[in-house]
Parts: C-alpha cells; sequence; structure tokens
C-alpha cells in the first residue's frame, strides 16, 4: 500500500472515532439532564405530598370538649341571685372530652412574624344553675352562685358529669349548710373564703390560688394552660339582658373558654338556667371584676381585680 492511501484511511479512521465519540458525549449529557429532570420531579412530587394541609383543615387538638366550636350559639340567657324566676330545669352538660383547641394561624401581637394561636379554647365543665330546680325563692339557693360555681369546678377537677338537678341541689345546699354551720355564713363568699371554706375545708382540695387580674390577657392565660378561672363580678356592669334589672352586684361566674376571633369569654353563669357557655365580651367582663368581701352586700370599698384560679 502506498503512503499516500494509507494516510487516507488512517484519517478516515479518526474522524470516524471522533464522530462517535461526540455522539457519545451527547447522548451521555441528554441521559444526565433526563435523570435529572426524574430526580427533580420525583422530589417535587414528595414535598407536595408531604406538606400539610392549610391550617382550617388541620384536626382539632382534642384535650377536653369535643363540641368546642359550636360555642358560638351559647348567648343563651341569664338571671340574677336576686331573681325569682319561674323556670324550666337547666341543660345538664353531657360528658365529653375535656378540653379543646382549634388550632389556626394568627399574627402574634408581640411579634411581626406570624405563629400558630389557638382560635377557641373551651374546657367541658358541667352545669347547673345555682337553682336547680328553679326554686329561686328559697334564700339559699339564691345567693348560692359561689357554691354553684365552686360545685361545677370541683365536678370538673374530679372528671365527673350527668348529674341531675336534684343532684347539684343537694351538692350546692350541703356547701351552703357547711358554710353557715361552721364560720356563720353563705351569703356573698368571698376569694379568699371560698378557698378556705369551700375548697381547702370542705372539698380538703388545695389546687387553688388567688391571683390578680391586670387585664383580659391574665385570664386568657390560665385558660389556656388548661386551668379554671372565678371571677367575682358587679353584675350590673355585665349588661346581660336577662338579668332581672338592674343585675347583681355580687356575682360569682366560672370562666371556662376564650374565642380569639370573637374576643369573647365562655363562661358557665350559675345565675341562670341558660348560664351553660354563655358569653360576655372579653374588655365587658375585665371590666365588671369586682372583689367583694364575705356577708350580705357588705360595701365595696375599693376595687380589687381578682381571680381564683383552679387547676387539676
Amino acid at each position: 500500500m502506498s503512503e499516500r492511501p494509507y494516510r487516507e484511511f488512517k484519517y478516515l479512521a479518526v474522524s470516524r472515532e471522533r464522530r462517535r465519540r461526540r455522539r457519545f458525549k451527547k447522548v451521555s449529557f441528554f441521559l444526565l439532564l433526563a435523570v435529572l429532570a426524574i430526580l427533580v420531579s420525583h422530589r417535587l412530587f414528595l414535598r407536595a405530598a408531604l406538606r400539610p394541609a392549610s391550617n382550617e383543615s388541620l384536626p382539632t387538638v382534642n384535650r377536653d370538649e369535643a363540641a368546642a366550636s359550636s360555642a358560638a350559639a351559647a348567648p343563651l340567657a341569664n338571671q340574677t341571685k336576686d331573681a325569682s324566676e319561674l323556670a324550666l330545669v337547666p341543660d345538664i352538660t353531657s360528658s365529653s372530652p375535656s378540653f379543646i383547641i382549634t388550632p389556626v394561624t394568627v399574627a402574634a401581637s408581640t411579634s411581626d412574624k406570624t405563629t400558630s394561636s389557638p382560635s377557641v379554647i373551651l374546657m367541658s365543665v358541667p352545669f347547673t344553675s345555682q337553682a336547680p330546680l328553679a326554686e329561686w325563692k328559697d334564700a339559699r339557693q339564691q345567693d348560692a352562685c359561689e357554691e354553684a360555681a365552686a360545685a361545677m369546678a370541683m365536678a370538673w377537677v374530679k372528671g365527673e358529669s350527668g348529674f341531675t338537678p336534684e343532684q347539684w341541689k343537694e351538692r350546692i345546699l350541703a356547701i351552703v349548710d357547711f358554710e353557715q354551720k361552721k364560720y356563720g355564713e353563705s351569703r356573698d363568699v368571698s376569694l379568699s373564703d371560698m378557698v378556705a371554706w369551700i375548697f381547702k375545708d370542705y372539698y380538703a382540695y388545695d389546687k387553688v390560688e388567688i391571683k390578680s387580674v391586670n387585664g383580659p390577657d391574665d385570664i386568657i392565660k390560665e385558660l389556656a394552660a388548661g386551668r379554671l378561672v372565678l371571677t367575682p363580678m358587679n353584675g350590673q356592669l355585665l349588661g346581660n339582658p336577662y338579668y332581672t334589672p338592674p343585675g347583681p352586684t355580687t356575682h360569682m361566674l366560672l370562666l371556662k373558654g376564650y374565642d380569639y376571633a370573637a374576643r369573647e369569654f365562655v363562661t358557665n353563669d350559675a345565675g341562670t338556667r341558660h348560664g351553660q357557655s354563655y358569653r360576655y365580651a372579653a374588655q365587658t367582663l375585665f371590666n365588671a371584676i369586682r372583689a367583694y368581701p364575705t356577708g350580705y352586700h357588705e360595701p365595696i370599698e375599693k376595687i380589687d381585680k381578682e381571680m381564683l384560679v383552679v387547676s387539676r
């Protein structure tokens, strides 16, 4: 073979090899791109599949009361400790889980970042009026809002429910008679005497504490921690249309929940057969808080805002 044909043959062979290598590199490049695309798509798919739904569809964190969001139907009625009502027998709370928090995302008031906060706090507390059989002419029951509030709180502490009106009446009057016999008074019982006479002496229960109230947030903090709050009130400042005008000057409320969206406290108000889950605007309730002394409508010398916190 001559030198020239050999060189031409070698050149063609080298050219074919170079083209083959270029094609191989192109194919390899596109295959790599395809693999990367598949991996990225798979990762995005997994991320979308594992991402939680919006807060509105998050499941309720159930701790005590199962039907919390229906509390908006609560604003029913109330009746004062000074009323004599021809009433029906009060409704009794059925047994259910004892605490519910419905989560929703809201802007935190103390920060510029968004945090998760409950929209409704509601504890399941059995309800009774202070006159369970509508015997408002009985002076003992007409002034038994403190005893009724304590009885409801202790039923919550013990996880009890389902009492009949007759059973509630028996419980309330047992406390009244105990106070009257041992301490000589059962009307308008102050917070400090409620702690000493009712909780610690009668019930032998000491997980109770009196705290100052500087604003609605102090009460909300206790409720959010799963504790009940009892507040002494000037009922005339609550603006409840179901009170017998002008309303009681001394009254005890049991607070069991708070609605952040509506800015309302949810109470068990023993002053009426309709007091189960009765709602009051947060600021209205705070303004009406008045610590009063034990005795029958004793004068209030100064305005002290206090609450009795009941823990389990």
